[in-house]
C-alpha cells in the first residue's frame, strides 16, 4: 500500500509517526513561545494570492475547501520568513506534507483482535452511557477492505474510555447522578 499522497520525501516522518515519535524539535525557549502565541493570527498566516492552484496544491482534503484557503493562505508565515535567510530555497518553498495514519486494518488483524478484547459487552456496560449493539456492530462492519471509516473511529473512541475507566476506576455512569 503506498501512503504517500505526492512525490516529496518522507524525511522519515511517517515511519516517526507510525510508531507514535514525536520528532519534531520543541521551541524551547518559553519567552520565545509566549511572544508567538501573542501574536495577531494576521501573522501567522500569510496572504500569498500570487501563488497559482498549483504551486499550493496540498492534496486531496485541500480540494475540498475554497480556493482561499488552497491557493492564498500560507501557515506558519511569520516563521517561514523569520528562517528564509537561513535555509535553501527548496526548504523555505516547501508545502506541508501531510500524514495520514493507516484508517483501514484487516478482519482478524491485530487491531480488531484487541478492540474485541477491549470492547466486551461487560466493558461497555460498565461505562454505562454506550449501546453495546452500535459497538458490536461495528466490530462487525469497521475492519477489512470494505470497512465502515465511522464504525473504526467509534471503536477507538470507545475503547479508549474503556481503557480510562479501567485504568483510573472511573465508575459507570448513571442517567441523572
Amino acid at each position: 500500500m503506498k501512503l504517500a499522497l505526492n512525490n516529496e520525501p518522507s524525511l522519515g516522518d511517517r515511519a516517526k509517526i507510525a510508531h507514535s515519535v514525536e520528532a519534531r524539535p520543541p521551541f524551547l525557549d518559553h519567552i520565545f513561545s509566549e511572544y508567538v502565541n501573542g501574536l495577531p493570527p494576521s501573522l501567522k498566516l500569510g496572504y500569498a494570492p500570487d501563488k497559482s492552484g498549483e504551486e499550493r496544491d496540498q492534496g486531496p482534503y485541500w480540494k475540498k475547501d475554497s480556493d482561499v484557503l488552497r491557493n492564498i493562505l500560507s501557515e506558519k508565515w511569520v516563521l517561514r520568513e523569520a528562517g528564509e535567510p537561513f535555509v535553501a530555497q527548496k526548504l523555505y518553498e516547501r508545502k506541508k506534507h501531510l500524514y495520514m495514519a493507516l484508517t483501514r486494518w484487516p478482519k482478524e488483524g491485530p487491531m480488531h483482535t484487541k478492540l474485541r478484547e477491549i470492547c466486551t459487552r461487560e466493558a461497555v456496560e460498565k461505562l454505562g452511557f454506550v449501546d453495546n449493539d452500535v459497538i458490536e456492530n461495528a466490530l462487525s462492519r469497521g475492519f477489512g477492505d470494505d470497512a465502515d471509516l465511522q464504525s473504526s473511529r467509534q471503536l477507538l473512541v470507545v475503547g479508549a474510555w474503556i481503557t480510562i475507566g479501567e485504568r483510573f476506576g472511573v465508575k459507570t455512569a448513571k442517567l441523572g447522578g
